[in-house]
């Protein structure tokens, strides 16, 4: 009994076959708006404890959202293929659509307030302000 409990407290991920009673209702929103065609391959319950800090969603076509414990987007790899444009900044899409006509985005992390990292089809990755204000690149 005490092996239980320590692992219950212990675990910091939980990987779950998609039987998806646990995830937010604005997660399924979510999944069905911007994702209609992919089905829920399986996610993994990030914890502190027992409390749930992060959803990490994985679908069928190898893309990875992970969602924070109130339900929102915080980081979107597409597995090489590009994020929905609805779902990047239009200041951030349009700096890239200038500075990199070329690339994709194929995945968006949200950093902290109104900062995202951003990784392009070319390898080129950067962090920009909401604003499409560039603050740093590893190109």
């Amino acid at each position: 009994m005490l092996f239980l409990l320590l692992t219950c407290f212990a675990g910091r991920s939980q990987n779950t076959k998609p039987g998806v009673g646990q995830l937010h209702d604005s997660i399924h929103v979510f999944l069905h708006r911007y994702f209609p065609e992919n089905q829920v391959d399986h996610y993994k319950l990030e914890r502190d404890g027992l409390a749930v800090t992060a959803f990490d969603i994985y679908l069928d076509d190898g893309s990875e959202i992970v969602f924070n414990r109130d339900g929102e987007w915080t980081e979107i790899d597409m597995d090489k293929k590009p994020v929905p444009n609805p779902l990047i900044p239009p200041a951030i899409l349009q700096y890239v659509r200038t500075e990199y006509p070329k690339a994709d985005i194929i995945e968006i992390e949200k950093e902290e307030k109104n900062i995202y990292k951003i990784v392009l089809d070319n390898d080129v990755d950067f962090l920009i302000n909401e604003s499409g204000q560039l603050i740093h690149t590893d190109d």
